[in-house]
């Protein structure tokens, strides 16, 4: 075996490598450790001894060096047996602890001496003016004083505790709470001049002493005091307490009659003192197990922090850590390495269940949960391990899980394969770790359950089950990748002196000039609503003069909405001082403006880059050819950049052919990655037609270019693939064509075709992959690399491994991936959640575009679910459908028959699926018998058949729970709101559909005339009369709103009953309002105004379509709102609602609830908002409904 060794920065490895004959094995992991093996085996001896010195050169690149040779048996021979039974602190951990004589004598290193009189020379005078301020008490004073002439009149002076603990106290104020480290060296100062029981009764004397005063560092008026007295702090540590560790230091050390004597000392604090003084004792001598045991009873009630904290670090037993916590603040211990090394030391293995209350509190930091989710996986216990494998989703609890894994290998072995079948994380962490340690497994296997040693036997059997393909087999790009063969790149063709010609037009697509305008009402109308009475000429005026009060801010609005004689004579030159949110209203100025406005928007991309992309889309333009160009080479923006450049590709090719012929530089790097895309677009003929404008040698640098394999553009450095991806511990992925699977180096060249990859861009030889590998494979292949990039914490530089999912994923990913997505905002990865939004779109099934429709309208985090409705609403353009109508199309069959049911066959019985009116699935038995879920199989049912059929039950409810929750919510709000649909739609969409038409028949509905009608179970359309009923094609049909049946309400609630027909949500028996005639020529609800309601309740108005406010000062949401057709009504709260702690305050006052123009200033109320009578009857009385409810 050749070893080679890696020791740089934090990284300290070893690397081994051996061949026997056609098998090469490596070995490899950090130093001190026996590592992981993996053997690879060759078909010929040659293949083996180039594989292995592959591996050689390639370490040595990455700075291994050789350290010594070994035997091939050092591969072959057992790993040592590793202590799992130990409570072993890494190094790190054991020098942070506080010591306890009871666990290990610590070996001291003397400290400076002279530390105290030091201190007391330098700052005599200050310590003077502490002690003779008013709120210093008298005796305090005195014994201060005392102590601090006797200490500077003669070096051995000064032999009061009391007196000594005073000075201590009153240096507060002369060293900074930041050095309090400083004073730590005391300790042996007082140990070195009077003996260990001094420095103990000084200590302890300590705890009865305080800074206290207005501000205990900078008001004059500051001073020392007693515990327990007026105006004493007990919320933070005090400076002095570094100094009580050391004393703990010293006592620990200590034996003899040295110890003898300052347990004498500290007995004498034990009665009749301060509780301060008492859990002090014990904080010091820790290993006097009986004081500790009875302080944590006795003073189980303390509210004083130093109380808590120092019996906290004394503790043995978990039940006197939980006896602490509060008092404390032991949970903050995360953030306190010495606390929590010191808490695991003195309890040892008994404090995993401890650790684990911990990190389920709410309102942890994540720097907190990730230090006691890294202790817990420290504790050598099945319970410890357990815990963190129960949070294994838990984005803190994988890593330290990881870390136990690696640190507990036999015990991983065991738990991971006792874990239920069913549980997906730890059966990917199980065959990550059989695969990674064969070793392991084999020495091992005997010893474990049964069970469990046939679920690793299958792990290691299934991990050949498919033979190594040859390479002749493989996709081109894995036989033969480009980045490993990549040679000194030819020196470029310059064509200089070339010169793009300079043109400019509009090319707007049918409709989206009107889009453009109608962002217009998103614009504040300054004029509506003003005290001052000007109109635009004026307000235009002394803005554009500096004299206005906005400050610029009203530039863009006038430009939006003042009349041309105020705004074209300014258009010339005009760049806006204040440009916030440029982005959303600059199509408003380009719709209105066209070219006029074309000056403006490129001064203003030097600022706000990208954000005009989307207003630029229209214009053909050579400047704006230029821009898009660059912005292509950013992954944000790359996807838009690409639509400009495919939608104008004669402007793009005429505009980038000089630069892309040009000086080598960023601006012919941009310019040529342009132009490729055009040509992949099906445009070459227009970029060769723009080069030969330039001459031949222009030309053929063109074609050289564009006719360049897309294979073999990379970029100047490859992406490196991270260790952790390593393809002995990944699933096989098998070829296509049953020619077996990838080979190790075969898979590694995989992961650099999709690190190479985005959803918008992917490398050219994705295509290649997904043509020759079986997708089944592929796609499992990388969620499994999904699930590992997670386990680790979503290292950012491999980001890209998400992104492989768009590209490969199918509908099984889906499944997985967007229960994840919908709650990583919520743990700090908004901008993760917004990715993986594309990669839905991007595997684009039904199921995938289901799931991004539910996060687009459900999920709670509302800047993800802004950015799913603009991905939703992209997707259904580009297939000639609004957001509503795709959501319409988006809900699967599931499988069920035409009618609407599904058999399930058990054999000799079987078992018809139901849904009910919330569309929970159930069963009906042969006899009619309604069952809520499929019984056990018996013994006389065929054992297959019915595990198929349990299988498929489970696999419907799951998916139709997903569906079930958003339809009711679409259908209810589609009540609410009068959408309509064709009658050709309704009844292709619903009234045909197999799981929806359980929904329709349970409603009543109404064409636009008025007619009501039902679906009956026959799926033909009946009156309140049960007469038939005739819905046209061209007919508008809606779900009917009890104000719509007028005096049938009654009629069709008694031929619902009769039918026993439940409705999916509140329909017939629906509360009705209506505005009272003051109400209706109002601005203001004021039956409402001053109305307290709990905040929760509040809250679930989100549920019926309002939204929170944006966020203001310290984050508060100031007011709810929701959209009525073109207005917004608008409910203000006080105190407001907190963005990151929404029930901070428990009740909300209704401040005033007022109707809202879109135009209308955000500070216009009910002085100048709408009058509430423009409502139509239903959304008046759902608006009424709503605030009814939530107030009553």
């Amino acid at each position: 075996m050749q070893r080679f060794e890696l020791v740089a920065g934090a990284s300290a490895k070893f690397w081994e490598v051996g061949r026997d004959d056609v098998t090469v094995t490596v070995r490899f992991g950090r130093l001190g450790t026996a590592g992981q093996a993996r053997a690879t085996t060759f078909g010929s001896v040659a293949e083996a001894e180039a594989h292995l010195a592959k591996l050689v050169a390639e370490k040595a690149t990455k700075g291994y060096r050789p350290i010594a040779s070994m035997s091939l048996v050092a591969v072959t021979a057992p790993v040592e047996t590793v202590d799992e039974e130990s409570l072993v602190l890494p190094d790190r951990w054991r020098a942070a602890a506080w010591p306890r004589r009871d666990r290990e004598v610590p070996v001291v290193t003397p400290a400076r001496p002279g530390t105290e009189l030091d201190l007391l020379r330098r700052n005599a005078d200050a310590l003077r003016e502490r002690l003779h301020r008013v709120i210093t008490r008298p005796d305090v004073r005195a014994a201060g004083l005392a102590y601090l002439d006797a200490r500077l009149a003669a070096a051995g002076g000064g032999d009061d505790p009391f007196g000594a603990a005073v000075l201590i106290v009153a240096a507060g104020t002369v060293v900074p709470y930041r050095d309090r480290d400083l004073l730590a060296p005391v300790a042996d100062d007082w140990v070195a001049r009077l003996g260990y029981g001094f420095a103990a009764a000084a200590t302890v004397e300590l705890g009865g002493l305080a800074l206290a005063g207005p501000n205990r560092y900078l008001d004059d008026a500051v001073g020392v005091v007693r515990v327990g007295t007026a105006g004493f702090p007990d919320h933070y540590l005090p400076h002095w307490f570094p100094l009580a560790v050391r004393t703990r230091v010293l006592l620990a050390a200590a034996g003899g009659p040295d110890r003898d004597g300052a347990v004498a000392a500290l007995t004498r604090y034990r009665a009749g003192r301060h509780e301060h003084h008492r859990a002090l004792t014990s904080f010091l001598l820790p290993d006097r197990l009986d004081w500790v045991a009875a302080d944590c009873v006795d003073l189980a009630s303390t509210t004083y922090h130093l109380v808590g904290y120092a019996l906290g670090a004394a503790a043995h037993t978990a039940d006197q850590v939980r006896a602490m916590t509060a008092a404390g603040r032991l949970t903050e211990a995360g953030h306190d390495p010495p606390l929590l090394a010191t808490l695991i030391t003195g309890v040892g293995t008994g404090i995993a269940p401890v650790l684990s209350e911990w990190v389920d509190r709410v309102q942890q930091t994540a720097d907190v949960v990730r230090q006691v989710c890294t202790a817990l996986a420290l504790v050598p216990t099945d319970e410890a391990f357990r815990l963190l494998l129960s949070r294994a989703d838990h984005r803190h609890a994988r890593a330290a899980l990881l870390d136990a894994i690696d640190r507990f290998p036999v015990r991983a072995l065991r738990l991971l394969a006792a874990a239920p079948a069913d549980d997906r994380a730890a059966a990917g962490l199980l065959r990550s770790h059989v695969l990674g340690h064969p070793d392991l497994v084999e020495r091992a296997l005997p010893g474990l359950p049964a069970a469990a040693a046939a679920r690793v036997r299958s792990i290691v059997d299934g991990a050949a089950a498919v033979a190594v393909a040859a390479v002749e087999a493989l996709p081109p790009v894995l036989a033969d990748p480009p980045w490993a063969r990549r040679k000194p790149a030819a020196k470029p063709v310059v064509v200089g002196g070339l010169t793009a010609p300079v043109e400019a037009a509009m090319a707007w697509e049918p409709g989206e000039r009107e889009a453009f305008l109608a962002l217009k009402a998103s614009v504040a109308d300054l004029t509506r609503g003003n005290n001052e009475g000007f109109g635009w000429a004026e307000l235009a005026a002394t803005e554009f003069d500096g004299r206005s009060r906005y400050q610029g801010r009203a530039e863009v609005p006038i430009m939006v909405h003042a009349p041309d004689e105020v705004t074209r004579p300014r258009l010339a030159g005009w760049v806006p001082r204040a440009a916030w949110q440029i982005g959303a209203v600059a199509p408003a100025l380009a719709g209105r403006y066209e070219l006029d406005v074309l000056p403006t928007l490129l001064a203003l991309t030097r600022e706000h880059t990208w954000d005009l992309l989307p207003a630029l889309m229209p214009y053909a333009s050579s400047e704006v050819a230029v821009l898009v160009a660059g912005w292509y080479g950013l992954r944000t923006v790359r996807a838009d950049a690409a639509v400009w450049l495919r939608r104008h590709p004669g402007v793009a090719a005429r505009a980038l052919v000089p630069a892309a012929v040009g000086k080598v530089g960023v601006a012919r790097r941009n310019a040529e990655r342009a132009l490729r895309v055009v040509a992949g677009a099906g445009h070459r003929a227009e970029v060769l037609a723009a080069a030969a404008d330039h001459g031949t040698a222009a030309l053929g640098a063109v074609q050289a270019l564009i006719d360049t394999d897309p294979v073999e553009v990379l970029p100047a450095r490859p992406p490196a693939v991270p260790d952790w991806l390593d393809p002995a511990l990944q699933p096989q992925v098998v070829l296509a064509n049953g020619a077996g699977a990838l080979p190790p180096d075969a898979v590694r060249h995989l992961c650099t075709v999709f690190a190479l990859s985005t959803v918008a861009e992917p490398y050219a030889g994705v295509a290649q992959v997904v043509a020759a590998c079986d997708p089944e494979s592929l796609a499992g292949f990388w969620w499994e690399a999904f699930t590992r990039w997670r386990q680790l914490g979503y290292p950012k530089t491999a980001g890209w491994v998400l992104q492989a999912l768009g590209l490969v994923g199918n509908d099984e990913t889906v499944r997985r991936l967007a229960p994840l997505v919908r709650v990583w905002p919520g743990e700090g990865g908004h901008t993760r959640a917004v990715a993986a939004l594309d990669v839905l779109a991007a595997i684009g099934t039904d199921v995938a575009l289901m799931h991004l429709n539910g996060i687009a309208t459900s999920v709670k985090f509302a800047g993800l679910r802004e950015r799913a409705q603009e991905k939703i609403t992209e997707v259904a353009a580009g297939l000639g459908l609004t957001a509503g109508q795709l959501a319409d199309r988006l809900v699967p069959d599931f499988g069920l028959g035409a009618d609407g049911s599904l058999v399930l066959d058990f054999g000799p019985r079987s078992f018809t699926v139901g849904f009910d009116e919330r569309l929970r699935p159930y069963v009906v038995d042969g006899s009619g018998a309604r069952r809520a879920a499929l019984p056990k199989p018996a013994a006389k049912d065929d054992p297959d058949l019915a595990t198929a059929a349990v299988a498929r039950f489970a696999a419907l409810r799951k998916d139709v729970r997903t569906v079930a929750a958003d339809q009711l919510h679409r259908w209810e709000r589609a009540m609410v709101t009068g959408r309509e649909w064709t009658g050709a739609e309704f009844r292709h969409l619903y009234v045909g559909h197999p799981l929806l038409v359980h929904l329709v028949r349970r409603l009543v509905w109404v064409t636009g005339d008025g007619a009501s009608f039902r679906v009956a179970e026959d799926r033909t359309f009946a009156d309140v009369d049960d007469e038939v009923f005739t819905v046209a094609d061209d007919d508008r049909v809606r779900v009917a709103h009890p104000l719509d049946l007028g005096d049938t309400v009654t009629a069709w609630s008694g031929l619902f009953a009769d039918y026993e027909l439940l409705p999916p949500f509140r329909q017939l028996d629906r509360e009705t309002y209506a505005l009272t005639d003051d109400e209706a020529a109002a601005r203001r609800l004021d039956r409402w105004t001053d109305v307290t309601v709990p905040t929760t309740r509040l809250l679930a108005l989100e549920r019926r379509g309002w939204r929170r406010g944006a966020p203001e000062d310290n984050g508060v949401q100031g007011w709810l709102q929701l959209p009525v057709g073109d207005l917004v009504v608008v409910a203000e709260v006080d105190p407001g609602i907190v963005v990151g702690d929404p029930g901070m305050f428990a009740e909300q006052r209704i401040v005033r609830v007022w109707l809202k123009r879109p135009t209308d200033r955000w500070w216009v109320t009910d002085r100048e908002g709408a009058r509430f009578g423009v409502l139509g009857p239903v959304a008046a009385s759902e608006l009424l409904r709503d605030l009814t409810e939530v107030t009553s």
